[in-house]
């Protein structure tokens, strides 16, 4: 939950860079309030759960700081795409590609439901997957999506908000509960296990199981 708030911090840090080496002062301006609001979240988080904050992971490098970033491509949303693409993430994007290409219907369905649960979705440009609960008990959470994400990876995320849903909003307190935390893992994993099947692709099924056995290892503390 820490590391979305995290990544974020640090992407918005490279934009204001750029930003700022090419005089886009509204650019740098938006930069400011969104590190401002990840900082809030992360600051919620760390209250609440009373885990220590890990600064060095919001910070960038002296030649990051420095460095011209180019601008991102518009055409593309940021993506790049390569054909070796091996997604610890998302491996079925190596099928189906982008949902809002594949699956666009569904999607704008999905987009309907957060709407309507009163979560949230963020969608970045960097490979970001992840759902983060509210901060407090009852509080709708957070649908982290990359642009240009799989079905199966949207799919994903939306059984842990559907999830979240009928337990009734469990908040940040659900870090504590580790054996619902993997039950909900599990389930999320097993939507995507169950469409690499159907897809006659194996391999990716067997990654999947493997990125489910590395999330029960990090959810039972079972990681150095």
């Amino acid at each position: 939950m820490m590391r979305c708030p995290e990544t974020g911090i640090r992407k918005e840090k490279g934009e204001k860079v750029t930003a700022l080496s090419s005089g886009d002062a509204e650019q740098v301006n938006k930069s400011n309030r969104r590190i401002k609001a990840y900082k809030a979240k992360y600051n919620e988080i760390c209250d609440i759960t009373g885990l220590s904050p890990e600064t060095r992971r919001m910070s960038i490098t002296a030649t990051q700081k420095s460095i011209k970033y180019p601008l991102q491509n518009s055409g593309n949303g940021g993506i790049i795409k390569v054909d070796n693409l091996n997604s610890l993430a998302d491996p079925m994007k190596e099928v189906t590609g982008s949902a809002e290409i594949s699956h666009p219907d569904e999607i704008k369905t999905f987009r309907k439901e957060i709407e309507k649960y009163g979560a949230s979705l963020v969608e970045r440009d960097d490979e970001s997957l992840a759902y983060s609960p509210g901060i407090k008990k009852g509080q709708p959470g957070t649908v982290y999506i990359s642009k240009g994400a799989s079905y199966s990876a949207w799919c994903h995320e939306m059984q842990h908000l559907r999830d979240d849903f009928a337990d009734g909003w469990s908040g940040m307190r659900i870090i504590e509960n580790v054996e619902k935390r993997y039950e909900r893992e599990k389930r999320a994993y097993q939507v995507e296990i169950d469409m690499a099947k159907k897809a006659n692709r194996p391999d990716i099924a067997a990654r999947l199981t493997e990125n489910l056995e590395k999330e029960r290892k990090i959810i039972y503390g079972e990681t150095s």
